[in-house]
């Protein structure tokens, strides 16, 4: 209906030592995956898709940050569950949640909206729209 269009997809997943972590069935499968972050770095993978269909073109890539996490106490994990989305969020983290538990972050800060901004600014331009 709109071919002119141009749609722009993306999604985060955490990965911890080779394992990625989606997002938990219950609280207290997001309080184990939180539990076994401390003292440990994370990846945050960002994929991101964008397409024009008029041009018949898709672009897409990964964005990849980290993020080192202190030891985490038990009464700090059962707040942030209790008062975070985490049963919606890769990883039982969402971005304020990695600012919170993190002695060190790098890479993309974009991990925070799971959208790479300045990607998907890249893409936007190769497809002609002014941003």
């Amino acid at each position: 209906k709109y071919p002119e269009a141009v749609v722009i997809a993306a999604d985060c997943m955490i990965v911890l030592e080779g394992t990625v972590y989606e997002k938990p069935r219950t609280e207290e499968e997001a309080k184990m995956m939180l539990a076994s972050y401390g003292g440990k770095v994370v990846e945050i993978v960002t994929g991101l898709a964008v397409q024009q269909k008029s041009r018949g073109t898709l672009l897409s890539d990964t964005v990849v940050g980290s993020a080192k996490f202190r030891k985490l106490q038990d009464y700090e994990i059962d707040h942030y569950v209790s008062t975070s989305p985490v049963l919606k969020c890769s990883g039982a983290i969402n971005g304020t949640g990695l600012w919170r538990f993190s002695e060190h972050v790098e890479g993309s800060m974009d991990f925070q909206r799971a959208m790479p901004t300045a990607l998907i600014v890249e893409y936007l331009r190769k497809f002609g729209v002014h941003v």
